[in-house]
């Protein structure tokens, strides 16, 4: 006879849609084993068998009955006489997986990793404005998503300059800067079928790196001049101290060698001719972040120009 043994409710996920876990039996065919490697899970299960017969017709009647098992540890799982007949075994299972900001995700993203799952992130993107954002997955961009990538970064005459290109997809553990026309809510939407990676992959250079974040982290002791985040208004700002938390799915910048002496930072899009420069190495955590002309007046929207920010000149061209 063949028996057909199916979970019919699970909590993990499986590495493809196609993929079957496969269970190994001892010699009496009265004990299933997980491979070893493979997490625990809650599974219920039934068992439907059939004869020789039905097998090679199919169009005959299926016999079906409950074949009782056991287990203890959710990896073993006892059948309560030794059969007579041949198993085929297949395992169907959840693959839903939620991730949040302020987690730090590391015991989920170990479990999952190399898995597919149907992920979502509690993280929102603001609209209308420049976002870091990083996944731990690859997947394509969403619509209504502008992407961008850093490709490559120069110091050249006290600027540091960043040079950004619009990314083909998002690739899992790497930072990228995301401008949303509409507040998005990424809790509220599935990224479907995607392969979990639990590895952020930071861009370096010689003078900056742009790192990423699968999950809340700290960032460690050291300058705050070294660390610069892009905070709402499209502006970089130190932190005011360090160590200092960040939430997951997000990046932000660490600089190194010349980079740290940079007096300006300028951001550059391919396919834009805004480049915005501010001046860097400054805590703006407590600062107004009002803007005013060189003749004193606060400009609430500036065009292309020389300004001043919280004492400090900005160029935006």
């Amino acid at each position: 006879m063949t028996l057909l043994l199916t979970v019919v409710a699970g909590s993990r996920a499986q590495s493809t849609a196609s993929d079957l876990i496969v269970l190994s039996p001892n010699a009496s065919g009265t004990v299933w084993t997980l491979p070893e490697g493979m997490f625990d899970y809650d599974m219920e299960l039934e068992v439907t068998y059939y004869t020789d017969e039905e097998v090679a017709e199919m169009e005959d009647a299926a016999f079906t009955a409950g074949v009782g098992l056991t287990t203890t540890d959710g990896t073993t799982w006892m059948l309560d006489a030794t059969p007579s007949f041949d198993f085929d075994l297949e395992v169907d299972y959840e693959t839903d997986l939620a991730l949040s900001e302020s987690d730090d995700n590391m015991t989920k993203l170990n479990e999952w990793n190399g898995y597919e799952a149907d992920v979502t992130l509690t993280r929102t993107l603001a609209k209308d404005m420049w976002n870091t954002f990083a996944a731990p997955f690859s997947t394509v961009i969403p619509n209504g998503w502008t992407v961008k990538e850093l490709t490559s970064a120069s110091f050249v005459d006290g600027t540091l300059t960043l040079n950004f290109a619009t990314a083909a997809s998002i690739e899992a553990g790497k930072p990228y800067l995301v401008k949303v026309g509409t507040a998005a809510d990424l809790s509220a939407s599935t990224f479907t079928s995607v392969v979990v990676n639990k590895t952020g992959v930071p861009f370096t250079s010689t003078n900056v790196d742009f790192v990423p974040t699968l999950g809340a982290t700290t960032i460690p002791a050291g300058e705050t001049k070294k660390v610069l985040f892009l905070a709402s208004g499209n502006q970089l700002k130190n932190p005011s101290s360090l160590p200092t938390p960040i939430k997951g799915f997000r990046a932000y910048f660490q600089l190194k060698d010349e980079g740290v002496e940079a007096r300006s930072f300028n951001m550059n899009f391919d396919d834009e001719t805004m480049g915005i420069t501010i001046t860097v190495g400054t805590d703006y955590t407590d600062k107004t972040d009002e803007m005013f002309d060189l003749q004193g007046r606060k400009v609430a929207s500036p065009a292309k120009g020389v300004y001043i920010l919280n004492g400090k000149k900005v160029v935006i061209k």
